[in-house]
């Protein structure tokens, strides 16, 4: 009913219940994953960031490489899902895909999981972390929640080291 209506937040309530099982026999994460991109796709934020949350946490949008059994994640699908979500004005996601974006390594959950669909892009990184990060003084608070933390922590990261194509530059850190 929710894709029927094009409703992003009916189909990331729907994707919750099926996650949590509530309503339902047993929960289902691919039915969850599932419309959590339909929300997200309908624009609404924090759909987004629940299936991309999903997929970072191996709960989705895997697959199993054999023979080993290494799970392969969808890196590439988090991505796109938390770049809707900063465009969309949830600055946490923005923080989350320049994280994506700079180190997905460190963001598998173990060791026997590997990204799949994703290029490091500094610069993409940057840019996202800036928008995560907007300048209070030009920021339209009814339009947009507060800035992500993480973004201007790591902003800040870039400016001191001088990185992701910023020219080291303590004073900007602070």
């Amino acid at each position: 009913l929710c894709t029927q209506d094009r409703n992003g937040e009916a189909c990331y309530e729907a994707g919750r219940s099926w996650y949590e099982g509530r309503g339902i026999p047993k929960p289902n994460p691919i039915q969850a994953l599932n419309l959590y991109t339909a929300g997200c796709s309908f624009g609404f934020a924090p759909a987004c960031m629940a299936g991309a949350t999903m997929i970072i946490r191996a709960q989705g949008g895997f697959l199993i490489l054999q023979p080993k059994g290494t799970l392969s994640l969808d890196f590439g699908e988090a991505a796109r899902l938390v770049r809707i979500a900063c465009d969309l004005k949830e600055f946490a996601g923005c923080g989350l895909f320049g994280d994506l974006m700079i180190d997905p390594e460190g963001m598998l959950p173990n060791n026997s999981t590997v990204v799949r669909n994703l290029q490091r892009d500094g610069l993409a990184a940057r840019q996202a972390y800036v928008e995560g990060c907007p300048d209070p003084d030009k920021m339209d608070t009814l339009k947009s929640g507060p800035a992500d933390v993480r973004s201007c922590l790591r902003l800040a990261q870039m400016y001191e080291e001088g990185s992701g194509g910023l020219v080291k530059d303590l004073d900007s850190a602070v």
